[in-house]
């Protein structure tokens, strides 16, 4: 949710919005899938994000994923705008 593209009646969500709605959507998937039970994630998202943002470049796991390190996601406010420009990706325009 959070990482959501943001366009129509989303544009002006924050990620804290968009979560809530897409969380509200997974529960109208289950009650009309009828499954018998549900899981959000978020508690082991958090656990698994704070234990990747403490890794340290040096650290042993770190070394053997060949990465430096994590950060909170960044804007991509840009790359979103550049895309609707374009008209690629998300914003492709079906040809007739």
């Amino acid at each position: 949710g959070a990482g959501s593209a943001r366009v129509g009646p989303y544009g002006s969500y924050t990620d804290e919005q968009m979560q809530d709605v897409r969380r509200r959507e997974q529960e109208e998937a289950a009650k009309v899938g009828h499954y018998g039970a549900m899981i959000q994630l978020n508690s082991v998202v958090t656990a698994v994000v704070e234990a990747l943002k403490a890794l340290k470049s040096t650290d042993d796991a770190a070394k053997s994923a060949k990465v430096v390190g994590w950060v909170d996601a960044l804007d991509y406010k840009p790359i979103e705008v550049l895309q609707q420009t374009l008209k690629v990706g998300a914003f492709t325009v079906a040809s007739n």
